[in-house]
């Protein structure tokens, strides 16, 4: 998937098709610095593989929901510290 977006984006860029607006390269750095956040948050909230085998499947359950909540709240509340709001997502091109 990432090598399609890819080429689509070179060639879309090489035929003058598509041409990015300013602040793009500011909106992926805010982006990788959440998705790394998250990232970090959940390696250490995870826990070791071990104590996931003794868990019942209630528990695993139970721990993987959290997890997911973990990665979301950590996530978009970077965004929100890095400046992102919510209408931010909502934006709509004008033709």
């Amino acid at each position: 998937a990432c090598i399609n977006a890819a080429l689509l984006y070179y060639h879309l860029r090489k035929a003058n098709i598509y041409q990015p607006q300013p602040g793009w390269l500011v909106f992926i750095v805010k982006l990788l610095i959440a998705l790394s956040v998250m990232g970090v948050a959940l390696y250490f909230a995870m826990g070791d593989t071990h104590l996931w085998l003794n868990f019942g499947l209630m528990k695993r359950l139970i721990f993987i929901s959290g997890l997911v909540l973990l990665g979301g709240v950590s996530y978009f509340a970077t965004l929100l510290l890095l400046g992102f709001r919510p209408r931010d997502y909502m934006r709509r091109v004008k033709t």
